[in-house]
């Protein structure tokens, strides 16, 4: 009682709380427990002078590594100590560091680039190249996309499968698309019972009530903050299972980008050929293939344009894969199309 009063009193008068005085302390001790009481504390106390710490330190235990302790490990509880602190007081850090930690914890290095996403531009996109099916992977392209940022318009072209799909046919029935599922499994897990209350941080393209948009766009990723307890086993709620084209993202962000409509961009990118057998299927295919080739250099020239792509990315060679769909129940002797490469050079 007698220190709730001191404590009342002392935040009146403007006096520091006694807890916040050995957050230094705590942190630079080597004990894991005392190092994420001090992460903690900072966070709490608001003291953002202790953030170059807090990542130096995080950086030096190696963040590749962490996650691939046991749950109920020290070393990975502080670091969710240190990501929570980095990510409550706003820290300015700099690619490298974050850079670092995205290699073991990459949705939490997401969340701290994108509260300066400008600032950051150069490691988001190395964070899509190392995540390339993530949510860290669309947050990181939806700001990206939203910044007209140099050089992802030419990555775009670069990962994006370029295709034209055959189908033989007797009727015009067809196409099926493929989804990619993002879902997480729950976990039971427990901070152990000495450890600060824990906050864990991941990326969620389905909100519940509370979570905060990080990256807006045609599929909004959003920011989860868990509240974790020491002491008590709890069963981590597994990220609920959205289907996510990333095809179709990509087509998606190159419309945003060249201000194309998205069916132009889709029809360029991947354009579907439904025909009927034919002696002259092997010169209509040549014929659709050059046409394919024309609206890629189209859209190359409208991204440059529109100041998404440099002509110092040019030329680029690419190819277009080429499927061949036989749908009428008859057997054919199907041709066998090379990829058709091309130059892009508008």
């Amino acid at each position: 009682m007698r220190f709730a009063i001191w404590l009342i009193a002392a935040l009146a008068l403007g006096q520091p709380r006694p807890e916040c005085d050995v957050a230094t302390e705590r942190l630079h001790s080597d004990s894991p427990r005392e190092k994420a009481w001090g992460a903690h504390l900072a966070a709490t106390c608001g003291l953002v002078g202790l953030a170059s710490d807090i990542s130096d330190q995080l950086v030096q235990e190696d963040p590749e590594q962490l996650p691939r302790l046991n749950w109920d490990s020290e070393g990975f509880w502080m670091a969710h100590a240190f990501l929570d602190a980095l990510i409550e007081l706003r820290p300015t850090l700099d690619d490298s560091s974050l850079n670092s930690i995205a290699r073991g914890f990459p949705d939490a290095a997401a969340i701290l680039m994108l509260q300066n996403p400008s600032a950051h531009q150069e490691a988001l996109a190395k964070l899509r190249l190392r995540t390339p099916v993530s949510f860290a992977w669309v947050a990181a392209s939806n700001a990206l996309a939203s910044m007209k940022s140099r050089g992802f318009a030419a990555a775009l072209f670069r990962e994006t499968r370029i295709s034209h799909r055959v189908v033989i046919t007797e009727s015009e029935a067809c196409c099926s698309v493929a989804l990619v599922p993002f879902a997480e499994a729950p976990s039971s897990v427990q901070v152990p019972s000495d450890f600060p209350p824990t906050y864990f941080h991941r990326l969620v393209a389905k909100p519940v009530r509370g979570d905060a948009i990080v990256a807006d766009g045609r599929t909004p990723i959003y920011e989860q903050r868990l509240l974790l307890q020491p002491g008590i086993e709890v069963t981590m709620p597994g990220r609920p299972e959205r289907f996510i084209n990333l095809q179709s993202l990509r087509i998606d962000y190159m419309s945003q980008l060249s201000g194309l409509p998205p069916n132009e961009t889709e029809i360029a990118v991947e354009p579907l050929m439904v025909v009927s057998w034919s002696a002259n299927l092997d010169a209509d295919i040549s014929r659709e293939l050059e046409k394919q080739v024309t609206a890629m250099n189209h859209l190359a020239k409208a991204l440059l344009h529109a100041g998404a792509l440099d002509a110092s990315e040019l030329p680029m060679t690419l190819k277009i894969d080429v499927t061949m769909e036989n749908r009428t129940g008859k057997p054919l002797a199907l041709p066998e199309v090379p990829p058709h490469s091309f130059v892009l050079s508008p």
